[in-house]
Parts: C-alpha cells; sequence; structure tokens
C-alpha cells in the first residue's frame, strides 16, 4: 500500500542521514510497498573495541545507536507514530547499550532526545525529506545520491567518523523495517567485510 511505502521511505531516510551525519559508508537506501526496506551502510562492529580508549569508544557506540534510532524518531516526526516493526531498531539499540554500561531506560532516553534534536535541525531534516521523497518515486537510491543530497543542504558530519581508512567498521549492516542483517562475529583482521547475506523477517 501506498501508506506502508511514505512510512518505510521516512523511516530509512532517518537511519541514512544520521548514517551519514556520523561518517558511515552508505551503499544503498531501500523502500516498497510493503512496508519494507532498509539502509545498507557500514557499521561499529564490538570486535573493534580493542582499538580505542573508553570514551572514544563510547561515543562510538552512542552514534550507532543514534543510527538505530533515527528510522522510528524519522517516522513518528512524520506521521505522529511509529509502526510495531520499529522493535528491531529498538533491540538493536539495546544490545549496543550493554556496550557501555548505561542504565537501559536512562540511555534509551537520552540517545532518543540526541537523535531528535539532531534529525530536527532544518538542514537535516531538509535532507531527510529529500532523500524520503527519492525513495517513494522510485524505491531505492544509491550512497553516492544520499552524500550529495547531504551536501545540497549543508548537512554537516559530526564526532568520530568510521570509513574504510581506519578499518574499525564491520560488515556492511541493514538498518531497516521488518527485515534486518545479523553481522555475526568478526576478527581483529575483518572488520571490514562484504554485505551481510542472512536476511531475517
Amino acid at each position: 500500500m501506498i501508506e506502508d511505502l511514505y512510512r518505510a521511505a521516512w523511516h530509512e531516510a532517518g537511519h541514512a542521514i544520521a548514517a551519514y551525519r556520523y561518517g558511515r559508508p552508505i551503499r544503498l537506501v531501500t523502500a516498497d510497498t510493503k512496508g519494507e526496506g532498509g539502509t545498507f551502510c557500514h557499521a561499529l562492529q564490538p570486535g573493534a573495541r580493542s582499538r580505542f580508549r573508553g570514551r572514544v569508544w563510547s561515543e562510538l557506540v552512542k552514534q550507532e545507536i543514534c543510527i538505530c534510532l533515527a528510522g522510528p524518531i524519522a517516522e513518528e516526526i512524520k506521521h505522529g507514530a511509529a509502526e510495531d516493526s520499529v522493535k528491531i531498531d529498538i533491540q538493536m539499540a539495546r544490545r549496543w547499550l550493554g556496550e557501555i554500561m548505561v542504565q537501559e531506560a536512562l540511555g534509551l532516553a537520552m540517545l532518543t532526545a540526541r537523535t531528535r534534536k539532531l534529525l530536527t535541525e532544518p538542514q537535516t531534516w531538509n535532507a531527510v525529506g529529500d532523500v524520503a521523497r527519492r525513495l517513494i518515486q522510485g524505491r531505492k537510491i544509491r550512497g553516492t545520491d544520499v552524500n550529495t543530497i547531504c551536501h545540497s543542504h549543508q548537512v554537516q558530519r559530526d564526532g568520530i567518523c568510521i570509513n574504510r581508512r581506519t578499518r574499525v567498521s564491520g560488515r556492511l549492516v541493514r538498518y531497516g523495517i521488518r527485515r534486518y542483517c545479523e553481522s555475526g562475529e568478526t576478527s581483529d583482521q575483518e572488520l571490514l567485510g562484504d554485505p551481510c547475506e542472512g536476511v531475517r523477517e
């Protein structure tokens, strides 16, 4: 249905723009009329922890949680509420909270507020809208096009960026609704790998 497509598009646009803001290389963003979608980007992996001091690792984890939460929050801002399918994103965020030993309810509240503030900045929200509209029109958008949209709206990257040069990010992870990739365990020699293949409904 068209309503499902609209929700998926805004949801995935939220994930994508948050990923851009935090320097995650994006490969592809998708949405369809079944209300399914995904944002394929490089993501932090637990195996990279030994490469960072405590404060840096804590900030990277917080960024990862914000990317998880950005989809549901964008959907809520645009449509008034997020659907039940966002439980997957919340589960991912909760798993990451264990890495920084923050009380769950407090950590989720704090990072939800941070993500909402990030998304509602005018340039950022305009970029979310442009990505969502492109998804509604064409069902998918390449990462390079997301970058172009962000540049056109002067969206700034924040914090500690993860990229191929630093080799601290993991396999491509699919942030999305109703389906996502299991990244699995990675060794220090394989912190940046190929896209995940396992997709769960």
